[in-house]
């Protein structure tokens, strides 16, 4: 036997050499007995070689030195008895003997590795159906194989000759279809490796993993060894391993089927069996090339998902449509989990979901032509129609945003998927605040998307709609859109404007008008005050409050409840302005718009005028300036007025001329000895002028619609009464003052209470007789309106008296009454 011929088994059967050093020859190349020492000669160590310890230097220098000394024993190399059964690997057999490569796999997955192994087991248990996933063919096989070879002196004589590798011949057969189906099953499967192994295999194979690079680098390269890829280690190995002999089944199987259809199913049954670990998958399913048909039957069988996982993910996801949306809580219940729990499994599903379905990109299904989808436009969404097409077409159920995810996986490579998962597919129970909740998918080209930010218009359009808007307004959509450009190429601007409208249209119900308008309307409550700014508008002219209250009333009911009620709202804002104490009103912009038009009363409006001139003015000139906008006035009655200003506003000189207190003017004014009013008549006798009205009208001053001296009394005798509740009055006056309260006010409350009572009766018996209390918008029954909501106020303030509380108690009560009897009905 010449040198080159010793393999390196043999010499490891024959000499002392551990497995260790062994191991280290043959992954480093190093095959027989001639290139193991013309490594030696060459380096004089063998530390360099990977993995190669100093006991395995030793034995290797040791094996080296006695070969070189003693050439002869090269070629007189003894050889053990029957040395074949220990030499001779399980690769080597199924190239010398057929057998299939199932047969190979149950070999080596249950540690038979060589001749010697496989027939001891034999011999040992006279058949080998025993061992893991050994059918009955691989046992024929393998019991044909040891029948053969039991002979020992059949094993002494057996050699094995060198002849081509069968899948040389296999792979030249291939048809473009077969070819075509083993590529997709060996990036199917390269997919599935972790990312070490496929980082390894990808970066070996140059990043061609097509069947006749991975046939001329791997299967049909006899030099081939997994430790010649870089970056290998133990696990690696095994898994690479896997990888390969699977790639050899395949292409075995697919040989013998010529049927393309066939042959898809075939692929597809490999794939889904490997991922999914389903055995039993329908041929209907696997033919017809359906990734919805594909989709739903692994939902179904628990495929996607283990089986509590799968629950949670079809009750709380919206997968099919018009399913029952479960609140965590009842799938919790159902499941014997907690409400967190299920929330967290649901998020798990959620976030492996596009993962688990990459496989149907791999699948052969004419999508894109079947439901007339156009990949070169730039947006794709799916309506009604189309969901009800693929649903009929599949016979199924799925929602619309399932499917529109499902066909987003197939094109993810072009598409990009905008909209939130987890807002779109989940039930909408709580609603993030700070970012929109996404009511649809949309596939927008990722040419599109990469120039713009589409979650970022959404988001800031959400945050407009949310937020106070007081007055309706509106801006340039086109120009609005710049703002979320990522790059500045604004060319693509009016393919993203309209892809921008149709998301808003759908998420907001936001549409632009003819002039690619965005409109954002006032979202507040319309106050009392703006419907009758609209009236005052309407009417043009100053105008009294009942007739603004009658107008709002009659184009909007129970927007207020009185008069009373109106006259206060319009007191509390500036755009209105009031004339004097006649209850007329009118807009304050028309002081501007309109001639003569002043708000607010007469000592106003003298205020305004002498804060603009530098001295006092005469009566006359302040008179000729007030009665511009208020001719019904006269000289005298404005004097008066000013006269009765207590906060001594006013500083009167002689010669009817009036300036302001505030401001200095020269000493050429004297001051007027009536300057100020209380200086003009006495307490005793205003007293005496009021004991005079009461005795001739037998009832108090009125506080308008009368005479200025009737004016000024009510208002004297007003201003006493504050002073006594103040504790500002001396005794004596104080008890002229109580004298007429007790005479004048006690008869006047008197016949109020008598009136509130029979009010308390009219207002009981129309709540029986009618079920319901009286309406404001219904004639004849807007008086007891008034009166209920009078008195419930006052009910509520604590300001009724024991008696009128306990009528408005009773009265409640008959109201809830009714209110019980009308629900229980």
């Amino acid at each position: 036997m010449s040198k080159h011929k010793i393999q390196i088994n043999e010499i490891f059967s024959h000499e002392n050499i551990s497995i260790r050093s062994f191991t280290v020859c043959k992954n480093n190349g190093l095959k027989d007995l001639k290139s193991i020492l013309n490594y030696y000669k060459k380096n004089k160590t063998f530390i360099n070689l990977r993995n190669c310890g100093n006991k395995s230097n030793k034995e290797l220098i040791t094996l080296c030195i006695k070969y070189i000394e003693n050439e002869n024993a090269i070629n007189i190399l003894p050889i053990k008895e029957n040395i074949f059964t220990e030499t001779i690997s399980i690769e080597e057999i199924i190239d010398y003997e057929n057998i299939s490569i199932r047969s190979y796999n149950v070999c080596k997955s249950n540690s038979l590795r060589d001749l010697k192994s496989l027939l001891e087991y034999y011999q040992n248990n006279k058949t080998f159906l025993n061992l893991r996933n050994c059918g009955s063919k691989s046992n024929e096989e393998l019991t044909n194989l040891c029948l053969k070879y039991i002979d020992k002196e059949n094993i002494t004589k057996l050699t094995v000759p060198t002849r081509e590798n069968p899948f040389v011949a296999l792979i030249s057969t291939l048809t473009r279809s077969q070819r075509e189906v083993i590529n997709s099953f060996i990036e199917s499967n390269s997919n599935n490796l972790s990312n070490r192994s496929k980082n390894a295999i990808v970066s070996f194979l140059k990043g061609n993993l097509k069947i006749r690079n991975v046939s001329d680098n791997i299967l049909t390269n006899d030099q081939f060894s997994i430790k010649d890829i870089k970056n290998v280690g133990t696990k690696t190995t095994n898994e690479i391993e896997q990888f390969i002999d699977s790639i050899k089944v395949f292409i075995e199987i697919v040989g013998k089927v010529e049927n393309e259809s066939k042959l898809i199913a075939l692929k597809n049954k490999f794939y889904i069996n490997k991922t999914f670990l389903i055995s039993e998958i329908p041929n209907e399913i696997l033919e017809n090339l359906s990734i919805f048909n594909l989709v739903d039957f692994l939902i179904k069988n628990n495929a996607l998902f283990k089986s509590h996982q799968n629950i949670v993910f079809q009750k709380s996801v919206k997968i099919y449509k018009d399913q029952q949306e479960l609140t965590l809580t009842q799938v919790g219940k159902d499941l014997n989990i907690t409400k967190e729990r299920a929330r967290q499994i649901r998020k798990n599903c959620l976030d492996e979901m596009f993962n688990k379905l990459q496989f149907i990109k791999n699948i052969d299904e004419n999508l894109l032509q079947k439901y007339g989808i156009d990949i070169n436009q730039d947006f794709i969404r799916i309506d009604e129609d189309l969901n009800y097409s693929i649903n009929t077409l599949n016979k199924t159920n799925f929602s619309n945003e399932f499917n529109l995810f499902i066909i987003f996986i197939y094109i993810s490579k072009n598409f990009e998927l905008i909209g939130n998962i987890e807002d779109v597919l989940e039930p909408k129970y709580i609603k993030h605040r700070n970012r929109h909740n996404w009511k649809n998918f949309y596939l927008v080209n990722r040419n599109i998307s990469k120039e713009f930010d589409f979650n970022a218009l959404v988001d800031d359009i959400n945050g407009r709609l949310n937020e106070r808007i007081n007055d309706t307004y509106s801006f340039n959509f086109l120009s609005y859109l710049t703002n979320f450009l990522k790059t500045e190429k604004k060319i693509i601007l009016p393919i993203i404007l309209s892809i921008s409208e149709k998301i808003i249209n759908q998420e907001f119900e936001l549409y632009l008008d003819l002039y690619e308008t965005l409109v954002f309307k006032r979202n507040t409550v319309k106050q009392v005050t703006e419907y009758a700014i609209e009236v005052l508008e309407k009417i043009g002219i100053p105008s009294k409050i009942e007739v603004i209250y009658n107008l709002i009333q009659k184009d909007y009911p129970e927007i207020t409840k009185s008069v009373d009620s109106l006259r206060g709202s319009l007191q509390r804002t500036s755009e209105i302005i009031y004339f004097g104490r006649s209850s007329t009103y009118g807009l304050k912009k028309w002081e501007k718009e309109k001639d003569n038009i002043k708000g607010g009363t007469i000592r106003q409006i003298v205020i305004e005028y002498l804060e603009n001139n530098s001295s006092p003015q005469h009566i006359s000139k302040i008179a000729s300036y007030v009665l511009q906008f208020r001719p019904n006035s006269n000289e005298y009655s404005i004097i008066q007025n000013l006269k009765l200003d207590e906060s001594e506003t006013f500083i009167f000189y002689k010669n009817s001329i009036i300036g302001l207190s505030q401001k200095i003017y020269e000493d050429k004014y004297i001051l007027s000895d009536g300057s100020k009013i209380n200086e003009k008549k006495t307490w005793e006798e205003r007293f005496d002028e009021l004991t005079d009205f009461l005795n001739a009208n037998n009832r108090l001053p009125f506080s308008s619609g009368c005479p200025d001296t009737e004016l000024i009394l009510n208002r004297w005798y007003k201003i006493q009464v504050r002073k006594i509740k103040k504790i500002a009055l001396d005794d004596k006056k104080c008890s002229l003052i109580k004298e007429v309260i007790n005479k004048f006010e006690k008869e006047t409350l008197q016949k109020r209470k008598v009136n509130d009572i029979e009010k308390y009766n009219k207002l009981k018996q129309f709540i029986i007789e009618n079920r319901r209390l009286p309406s404001a918008n219904k004639m004849g029954e807007e008086s007891l309106y008034k009166f209920f909501y009078k008195q419930r106020t006052k009910f509520n303030q604590g300001c009724l008296k024991k008696e009128e509380e306990c009528i408005f108690i009773e009265i409640a009560k008959i109201i809830q009454t009714n209110k019980y009897e009308s629900r229980r009905k």
